[in-house]
């Protein structure tokens, strides 16, 4: 499976798995998409659910433009991304409360594994 990069901004931060983002798609055509932080999940329930925000809401503040690799939407019409510096971010931050979601095709998740090990 390839990922297609693009470049994108934040447009709202719905949850720490969860942003719009207005992606640019070239001749001037920028699109609001929901998309999924891939490997992040930080139930609503949780203690760290406030500090994910926070965590999450610096990290887009470091970035002015996001290079934005995504695939294909998922079953729930959200885009699963990875986000150069804020996957990152989250994974090192609250690589106890992470998952690899099971949405997700299983030999992806096995490369993701090996790729971020070095974050969690």
């Amino acid at each position: 499976m390839q990922f297609k990069p693009y470049a994108a901004k934040l447009h709202r931060i719905i949850d720490p798995a969860t942003v719009v983002l207005e992606i640019n798609l070239g001749y001037c055509i920028k699109v609001p998409v929901i998309c999924s932080l891939m490997c992040i999940g930080v139930p609503r329930e949780s203690e760290d659910y406030s500090c994910a925000m926070r965590t999450l809401e610096e990290a887009f503040s470091k970035q002015d433009t996001l290079k934005v690799k995504t695939e294909e939407m998922d079953a729930r019409g959200h885009y699963p991304v990875w986000i150069d510096g804020v996957n990152e971010a989250m994974l090192k931050d609250y690589g106890r409360v992470t998952h690899l979601g099971s949405r997700m095709p299983k030999k992806l998740v096995r490369k993701m594994e090996t790729d971020n090990r070095r974050f969690v």
